[in-house]
């Protein structure tokens, strides 16, 4: 569901049903491709023996016997393979298409979207301690590491720089985004279940007595369990939510409301109402940069999701590795490593 995208990171959304990478700007040149032919007198390249248990790096020694990294290697490559391979390959087109139109980003870059994304990650909370600890429990409940968090980071820094400047605000954006920020907000936990039965069980339990964001943390299916079940406040237009949970979410009026089973694809939700906040009084003109800039935010997230669509699908690549080949046999055309 799209809506979840609030609280994972994506980093490739292809709809293609095969990736072929090409280098961005960069046509293979005819000569190197080409093979070497020798002469029939000419020596012929030994072939590369096959590594000596010398030469193979040791992970451990069971009883006296070496056990080696390439059993440890093959087994994660055909377990995890795809989706790490795909992010590298994400990453290194990115890098192309930087140095194409001589982009350099600096760790000031990497870090201005790192704090950029959190607060779009957890909007409601305010303190930057408190966003790192809920990020590195989501990282640890997605088995992110922060070298793959890092590195994601600096592509997205990347390819802020490529489209920012291609970025137009409308009127009527402006007037959307407007009533979006100022206007009547709800505020809202939910707790997403496999079942009917798992929701009807939860919402017994609530009406005993449990606590709404405990119970998240613990037996929510979604992302936002790390943070309660919060999810970022409902307005009037914004399009968050499913229709079936913006319409319940939307019909709230006062603290601690709770609403459901709401079935949701093939998803079960209960919804609680954190807190309802009146329409601000404040004139458009007063405000008109900073929700220009809010709207931008937004249809540059779009414009990365299009943009690496675009180029995964120029693209060509061959996987060579047979293990990489075997992994990659179909693939899912959507790549992430978390999501906000």
């Amino acid at each position: 569901m799209r809506w979840i995208s609030a609280f994972v990171i994506v980093l490739i959304a292809s709809g293609c049903e095969t990736m072929h990478l090409k280098a961005i700007g960069r046509r293979p040149d005819p000569a190197a491709e080409a093979p070497t032919v020798l002469a029939d007198d000419q020596p012929q390249p030994a072939l590369q023996a096959e590594p000596t248990e010398r030469q193979r790096e040791v992970m451990a020694l069971v009883n006296g016997k070496a056990v080696y990294m390439d059993r440890l290697h093959d087994l994660l490559v055909l377990a995890g393979g795809r989706k790490m391979a795909h992010n590298i390959v994400a990453w290194e087109l990115v890098d192309q298409e930087a140095t194409e139109r001589s982009i350099t980003v600096t760790e000031t870059d990497t870090e201005s979207e790192h704090q950029a994304t959190l607060k779009r990650m957890f909007p409601q909370v305010a303190d930057a301690t408190d966003r790192e600890a809920l990020l590195g429990q989501l990282m640890a409940r997605e088995g992110i590491s922060q070298e793959q968090w890092r590195i994601s980071m600096r592509m997205h820094a990347q390819l802020t720089k490529i489209l920012s400047a291609e970025i137009e605000v409308t009127d009527e954006e402006m007037q959307q985004a407007f009533a979006d920020r100022y206007g009547r907000k709800v505020a809202v936990r939910h707790i997403q279940f496999a079942s009917l039965a798992d929701a009807e069980n939860a919402l017994r339990q609530l009406k005993a007595g449990a606590d709404f964001a405990q119970l998240a943390r613990k037996v929510s299916k979604h992302a936002s369990a790390a943070n309660g079940g919060l999810l970022p406040p409902v307005s009037a237009t914004a399009k968050l939510l499913p229709r079936a949970l913006h319409k319940e979410a939307w019909a709230m009026t006062r603290k601690g409301q709770i609403a459901g089973p709401v079935q949701a694809g093939t998803s079960y939700h209960l919804l609680f109402c954190d807190q309802v906040t009146p329409p601000t009084n404040v004139a458009i003109e007063d405000v008109a940069d900073e929700v220009t800039q809010a709207v931008k935010r937004g249809k540059l997230r779009l414009a990365k999701d299009r943009f690496l669509q675009g180029i995964i699908g120029d693209a060509d690549i061959q996987w060579v590795n047979p293990l990489i080949q075997q992994s990659n046999a179909r693939p899912s055309g959507q790549v992430q490593i978390g999501q906000p």
